[in-house]
């Protein structure tokens, strides 16, 4: 269907499932099939509510309709590879395709036999042999891989349960040296690729910065492998028909030039996340919108967007959400600064020199520096040009600066 005849759901901040919720990502869903049957295991570059883990499931389904083998994990409640291992030896369990070599592989471990296959798996499993025995399914999914067909694993969430692994092993946390098991993981799943590549492929995305987590820990090198994918926020275009798609699915007329002037509003540079689309429609829909209308004014928009986006509780769990992440990311000095740096750019509102950026950084190292700044960048706070830095959201400017600003 195209989009000028789509009518949407609006679930603002939940991922699409399915033909009749996917929107916008045509183009990169195309191309991101095109990376993964090429042969490459690809990393999902993108903030927070862009559309990752949407783009993921189409992707998902797309590439099982073409006779694909694909798997999802959402690994954001794991603390170890062996909780991975776990999950993907019972997702092979309820495949058809797999369920004789995965039985084989736990018999060849428990001789028994009398235990329930949870138990059987639990036991093969565990903490010390998770990298034996993940060898051993990746093996059997590759050799049970149809000719010319590919093994796809989707990681969502990876950089969470690093992270996780990172802290569950030092409860200290040492922030710029891997503890060993967070390196064993890294290097153990680029050997995975290695050796299986003809025929596996790793999807990978997360919520927080993969990126800027490794190379502060020295192992991004061990993550070269993945083909960087950025997911851009949507143009101005595609913001717009986005609107008239949820009007649609409402059952309800508004007039281009509203639309227009709803994207302009929460646009920056052009570019718009999907998410904060979707809750301007919403409030608007259930404060302003009538049967009875199909236009409306700027004034009459800029006062919900102020009164529910800005002020109001639209919005406020998700961005509360994402600066409680934000500070159990980064220690509390990092925080503190992460904290001045978007209160500076907040209150400026339009690009913020480089060198008062910099001026902000007190006592903090120029490595904690710099990983902080990368961290922001790369999570969707902040944009960086020539000439300095801004926030990437409009929204979440004017938010911020609503809540945190003088």
């Amino acid at each position: 269907m195209s989009r000028e005849n789509k009518k949407l759901k609006n679930k603002p901040g939940s991922p699409a499932v399915g033909d009749d919720e996917f929107f916008g990502r045509e183009e990169e869903l195309e191309r991101l099939i095109q990376k993964v049957t090429d042969g490459n295991s690809v990393h999902i570059s993108a903030p927070r509510r862009i559309g990752k883990t949407s783009l993921m499931r189409q992707a998902e389904n797309d590439l099982k309709d073409s006779g694909h083998i694909c798997f999802r994990h959402n690994l954001e409640g794991f603390k170890s590879p062996s909780d991975w291992m776990y999950k993907l030896a019972e997702d092979m369990y309820k495949n058809a395709s797999f369920t004789e070599s995965i039985t084989a592989i736990i018999k060849n471990v428990i001789l028994s036999g009398e235990s329930d296959i949870q138990d059987m798996l639990r036991s093969a499993i565990n903490s010390e042999r998770w990298h034996i025995q993940g060898v051993n399914f990746f093996k059997a999914l590759y050799d049970s891989c149809p000719n010319e067909k590919r093994i796809v694993v989707f990681l969502d969430e990876l950089a969470v349960m690093i992270e996780k692994m990172q802290k569950e092993q030092d409860k200290e946390l040492r922030r710029t040296e891997a503890h060993e098991e967070v390196t064993h993981f890294i290097t153990w799943l680029r050997s995975i690729h290695q050796n299986f590549h003809g025929k596996i492929s790793f999807v990978a995305a997360s919520s927080i910065g993969l990126l800027p987590l490794l190379e502060r820990l020295n192992l991004s090198v061990h993550v070269n492998y993945f083909a960087d994918f950025f997911l851009e926020a949507w143009d101005a275009e595609t913001s717009k028909e986005c609107i008239l798609a949820l009007a649609r699915g409402k059952e309800i007329k508004i007039s281009d030039e509203t639309a227009g002037i709803m994207t302009e509003m929460i646009m920056t540079s052009g570019r718009c996340s999907p998410y904060y689309v979707q809750v301007f429609f919403s409030v608007a829909n259930d404060n302003l919108f009538s049967k009875e209308r199909d236009s409306y004014s700027k004034d009459e928009l800029s006062e919900i967007y102020r009164k529910y986006l800005i002020r109001g509780n639209a919005i406020s769990p998700t961005l509360n959400h994402a600066i409680e992440r934000l500070e159990k990311s980064l220690s509390s000095e990092e925080y503190n600064l992460a904290e001045q740096i978007l209160s500076k750019l907040a209150q400026n509102g339009e690009i913020t020199a480089k060198s008062k950026v910099k001026n902000i950084k007190s006592e903090t190292n120029e490595k904690s520096f710099r990983y902080v700044l990368n961290i922001l960048k790369h999570d969707g706070y902040i944009e960086e040009t020539d000439d300095g830095y801004y926030f990437r959201d409009k929204p979440l400017r004017d938010w911020w600066r609503n809540k945190y600003g003088k």
